[in-house]
């Protein structure tokens, strides 16, 4: 959809925010993360998620090419398999997942300060888990005294496992699918003349229609003062909003640079497009991709 060529020799120019780099290299070189879906479970393979989630891919990549091909979205299955996509990518995020994992280690601490807060509620937590069979006998000789000393220093990591971690963003995922399903959406259309989008590693954009109404809110996907872009090819983005009237129209070169700047600013470190002569604005200019590995303001850290 993005890139030069077809099947596994297709390529993708990749314009590396962190490091400062641009390069031209195989799409399956870039958005992958070794065992990202890897589960733990009895009877179950360890790639078990993954094989699922590839009998999502081809339909959901013939639906893309439909759309693309067509130009619309009057296919409600078509159209459904990209909100599934969507929901999806949305959710299941690296960026994502160390959020959550790092707001469950401070959660799993502060449940041990109240555990080690006394010595009674401490033997009593420690007897009940015995009994249940969560520990054994030798776990529950722990002292009070020496758990608490080691509870106060804080001298601990906490590693929340990714069967749980997997699970939550499947939880996750239908949730704001659900919220997909309500927003009403357009059809964006890059003509030949008026360039091309760009995707990145993190292409579901929300974004606030109208300013957050208190100081350190943050979007959510049931907001209703919110639209979803997202682009789906080099010549196609969608838009979703809880109001107004669902449209298909072709931009002119402004509006496609425009755009192009909310997906660069929603990339966590990379931006993919099908090569360097993108466009994009800043400070209400028409920048060019060939510039923006070495802007200053758009550097990740």
């Amino acid at each position: 959809m993005f890139a030069q060529g077809k099947g596994k020799k297709s390529k993708i120019y990749c314009c590396d925010l962190l490091d400062g780099k641009t390069y031209t290299t195989l799409v399956r070189n870039v958005g992958a993360r070794r065992d990202f879906n890897k589960i733990e479970a009895e009877g179950q393979s360890p790639d078990a998620l993954e094989t699922a989630y590839s009998k999502f891919e081809t339909p959901l990549s013939e639906a893309l090419r439909r759309i693309d091909a067509r130009q619309n979205i009057e296919d409600f299955e078509d159209l459904v398999y990209v909100l599934n996509l969507m929901a999806l990518m949305a959710t299941r995020h690296p960026r994502n997942r160390s959020s959550i994992s790092q707001f469950l280690e401070q959660v799993y601490r502060v449940q041990a300060q109240n555990l080690t807060a006394s010595k009674q509620r401490y033997e009593n937590a420690f007897r009940n888990a015995e009994a249940m069979g969560h520990i054994t006998k030798s776990s529950a000789d722990v002292s009070y005294e020496r758990a608490r000393d080691f509870v106060e220093k804080g001298n601990y990591s906490i590693e929340v496992h990714q069967n749980m971690l997997i699970e939550l963003e499947l939880e996750g995922m239908n949730d704001v699918l659900d919220t997909m399903a309500l927003r009403k959406w357009s059809l964006l259309i890059a003509s030949d003349q008026s360039g091309y989008f760009v995707t990145s590693d993190n292409p579901v954009c929300l974004i606030p229609v109208r300013p957050l109404k208190a100081p350190f809110t943050s979007v959510g996907h049931g907001m209703s003062d919110t639209s979803v872009l997202f682009p789906l090819s080099k010549h196609l983005v969608l838009v979703g909003l809880y109001a107004g009237k669902r449209e298909v129209r072709s931009l002119d070169k402004l509006e496609v640079a425009n755009i192009n700047a909310a997906i660069i600013a929603h990339a966590q470190r990379q931006v993919y497009s099908y090569s360097e002569s993108f466009s994009y604005t800043k400070n209400g200019e028409i920048e060019f991709g060939t510039s923006l590995h070495s802007d200053p303001e758009e550097r990740r850290s």
